[in-house]
């Protein structure tokens, strides 16, 4: 696909997405969904791949929907689109790797969606959150009324969505919303050297441990733990963890992870 609303580059590993519609503030519309859903089906199949950053370009991470663009869509429209974003936000937070969203500015509706479907935020402290839709007639529908209680607690969760008011990365930091805040200058150096860490580990054991966090959190604690001992053992065969418990044994550093 010839991209037209996102930039697309792999360094040491790690796949940087940054959405290229500064003018917009980096606004969704089909055409971002479209090009993501593509870009990700793109890195699944890239074993070089071991960690995905995304980023905006510009002042904001991403501030919501288009809101021109979905003003003109009628019902069926609407909900099309919607659950291309959800279907989208999905595959990013059941992904194989990990994913860590470096918000550099404003970071808003569903903008603050997509940031709570990867794995890890580190943001600007310049950056401001919100789930504004209420201003808008509206509510948050990409994944926010649930991810939203996960990540700050279901009373929280409620004030941002009935009040839509924005908050600076230090409360959201408090709230637990964002995982670190720096400056806007140290922050790409920040989650590069966090990815480049991170691609580093064995891609089983990343991507098992991510799907038995994630399925666990919805299953009740019996399940949850059968998810955990049935992945957790499957990994004891592989490549990977043989030499990680050899290195440790021997006092040396690992050799590079294979994903085998």
């Amino acid at each position: 696909m010839d991209y037209q609303t996102i930039l697309y580059e792999k360094t040491d590993g790690v796949g940087v997405v940054t959405i290229d519609r500064p003018e917009v503030l980096n606004a969704l519309n089909d055409r971002v969904f479209a090009e993501l859903a593509d870009v990700f089906r793109v890195m699944q199949d890239d074993k070089e791949i071991r960690c995905v950053v995304i980023t905006g370009k510009g002042r904001a991470f991403i501030a919501g929907a288009d809101v021109k663009a979905e003003n003109l869509n009628t019902v069926q429209e609407e909900h099309a689109f919607l659950s291309a974003g959800q279907q989208l936000l999905n595959t990013i937070e059941s992904f194989r790797t990990p994913v860590v969203a470096a918000v550099n500015g404003y970071a808003l509706g569903g903008g603050l969606e997509l940031a709570m479907a990867c794995d890890i935020r580190i943001a600007a402290e310049t950056a401001k959150m919100g789930v504004p839709e209420v201003t808008l007639a509206s509510f948050p529908a990409l994944g926010g009324t649930f991810r939203l209680p996960m990540l700050v607690g279901l009373a929280r969760a409620k004030e941002l969505i009935i009040t839509g008011r924005h908050i600076k990365a230090p409360e959201a930091y408090s709230y637990g919303l964002v995982h670190q805040v720096v400056s806007s200058e140290e922050l790409m150096d920040t989650v590069m050297e966090m990815a480049r860490k991170i691609a580093t580990r064995a891609p089983q054991a990343l991507e098992y441990g991510k799907i038995a966090v994630t399925a666990g959190y919805w299953c009740d604690p019996k399940a949850s733990a059968e998810i955990a001992v049935s992945l957790r053992s499957q990994l004891q065969a592989s490549s990977d963890r043989k030499e990680a418990y050899d290195a440790f044994l021997e006092k040396r550093d690992p050799k590079p992870f294979t994903g085998c």
